[in-house]
């Protein structure tokens, strides 16, 4: 009845030591997207031109599904450890992360009130 149930069907290798951090891992409403979000420091250099010589480490990865798990992008942050990501419920509206330093980070293009005012 369901010939692709428990068959893999997407996967991407991630570089380096971040398989150890993953502390959530979540597709977005239209299933376009996979979040990763990293809850263990793996220290990479600061990026060029930081003034101040942070050692940043990935927060969040974005992986793009319908490209055969693309890596889209990684946010980094020299402060904080994810504790959980969520994608906001309606596509394209961004995701928010809360962390085990006790923070919640909205990540959009907008205020999410803005779109129900």
């Amino acid at each position: 009845r369901h010939p692709k149930l428990g068959q893999l069907l997407m996967a991407a290798p991630l570089h380096g030591n971040k398989s150890s951090g993953v502390t959530c891992v979540k597709l977005s409403p239209t299933a376009e997207y996979c979040l990763l979000g990293y809850g263990v420091r793996e220290n990479i250099p600061s990026s060029v031109g930081d003034p101040e010589g942070e050692v940043r480490h990935p927060v969040t990865s974005l992986y793009n599904v319908k490209r055969g798990m693309k890596h889209v992008c990684t946010l980094t942050c020299a402060d904080d450890d994810v504790n959980i990501a969520r994608f906001h419920p309606e596509s394209g509206h961004g995701f928010v992360y809360g962390t085990k330093q006790g923070r919640v980070r909205v990540l959009a293009k907008r205020p999410w009130n803005y779109y129900h005012t």
